[in-house]
């Protein structure tokens, strides 16, 4: 019998060596992969924005040369719209086809470690208080004997991958780092919210900050919480890994449901697990279901408001303000066009480089329509390019 035991032990030992080393590993995947992924963080907008200032200088230095309005209107604006793309064009994005092959393999190995071991009961996710560090954040996972137990801080704060009492596994969640990083692009702490501010915020998050999500829902009745999520960037991981494992979203979890349940334990201060995870029939929308386990917090620090940051905004409206002046020119080089067309007969050649002077509508400075036309082109064209290339870059299936 004691050598039975020992046996035992020595597997037990030999496993756990094995999962280290295989966790190393996967550090070591996970470093490699990050800097493939930095290299397709490097889009062509630096690029477009240094020739646009190339050939702005080059413009203005003619336009003091031969003393041209025209020249000095329209390397103003090319220099404009070259700050505009090198400076106020922080986020880049990747395709969302890249998300999955980068990690597909992580989480496979992780599930077939887990499997293998019998960790397979529901992830419990533990509140700060279990965690040395304000931005750190635990996942426990026991087997499914001891699925209902939630381990001690004294245990968990042992730093130790094994706990015996109750028997389980403790790793660092999935999407520990994305939490952070809401944290971080709203510019709060978790901890001084309660779970309708958290509410709030992630929609605009999801939806309009990080553009994780065509939408996004939080319902909490009592202790569920109820999250639904349109069109997620993730809907093609968690498609493919309920195939291999239906129940491994309840285990470990994909980034995005365990994101939001590190969230939850940084507002509830409880522990929460992932109660539930679907699709809906078209793949299209996630639904998750959170069970918080004890009482939540009542109080509120933060009031509800729009903490999301203004760059978005500011960004937008940077952007705006010449596209719309160049509209403006353009539309009264139309309606001027039109009414010398139609009322003075002119052609449209001598509408353009026609002079004006002594007109009862004067340019004035020896200026043409022709070079009001030019200048509206340079303030409105990369306005549009900007936006074909906003569409072209962001996210695809």
């Amino acid at each position: 019998m004691s050598k039975t035991n020992g046996q035992r032990k020595s597997e037990t030992n030999i496993d756990s060596l094995n999962l280290l080393e295989t966790i190393q590993q996967l550090e070591r995947e996970k470093a490699t992969l990050r800097q493939e992924l930095w290299k397709y963080k490097r889009k062509p907008t630096g690029k477009i924005g240094y020739i646009l200032l190339f050939f702005g200088a080059i413009t203005l230095v003619l336009s003091m040369v031969y003393s041209s309005n025209v020249s000095a209107f329209v390397g103003i604006s090319l220099i404009f719209w070259g700050a505009l793309l090198l400076f106020i064009t922080p986020t880049n994005y990747i395709k969302r086809s890249l998300l999955e092959p980068t990690s597909a393999s992580t989480f496979a190995n992780i599930n077939k470690i887990l499997s293998n071991l019998n960790y397979n009961g529901k992830g419990i996710y533990l509140p700060p208080q279990y965690n040395k560090e304000s931005e750190g954040g635990t996942v426990f996972i026991p087997t499914k004997t001891d699925n209902d137990s939630i381990p001690s801080v004294k245990e968990v704060a042992q730093n130790k991958l094994f706990i015996e009492n109750p028997k389980g596994i403790c790793l660092t969640p999935s999407g520990l780092e994305l939490t952070n990083l809401f944290e971080e692009e709203l510019g709060i702490d978790f901890q001084e919210c309660n779970i309708e501010c958290l509410k709030d915020e992630l929609q605009k998050l999801f939806v309009e900050g990080l553009e994780i999500a065509d939408s996004f829902e939080m319902k909490n009745q009592e202790n569920i919480v109820q999250v639904i999520i349109s069109n997620s960037i993730y809907n093609n991981f968690c498609r493919k890994f309920r195939k291999i494992d239906k129940n491994f979203c309840e285990t470990y979890s994909c980034p995005l449901c365990s994101s939001i349940a590190c969230a939850l334990t940084r507002v509830t201060g409880q522990p929460v697990t992932i109660e539930s995870n679907s699709v809906s029939s078209d793949n299209e929308t996630i639904h998750v279901y959170y069970q918080i386990h004890g009482p939540k917090k009542q109080e509120t620090i933060i009031s509800e408001q729009n903490i999301l940051p203004k760059f978005k905004t500011l960004q937008q409206l940077i952007m705006f303000i010449p596209a719309t002046l160049g509209s403006i020119i353009l539309a009264g080089i139309g309606w001027l066009t039109w009414y010398d067309m139609t009322v003075w007969n002119k052609n449209i050649l001598l509408i353009l480089f026609g002079s004006r002077t002594g007109e009862a509508l004067s340019l004035g400075i020896g200026m043409r329509v022709i070079h009001y036309f030019i200048i509206a082109l340079a303030f409105f064209i990369p306005y549009i390019f900007i936006l074909l290339k906003k569409r072209l870059v962001q996210i695809e299936d």
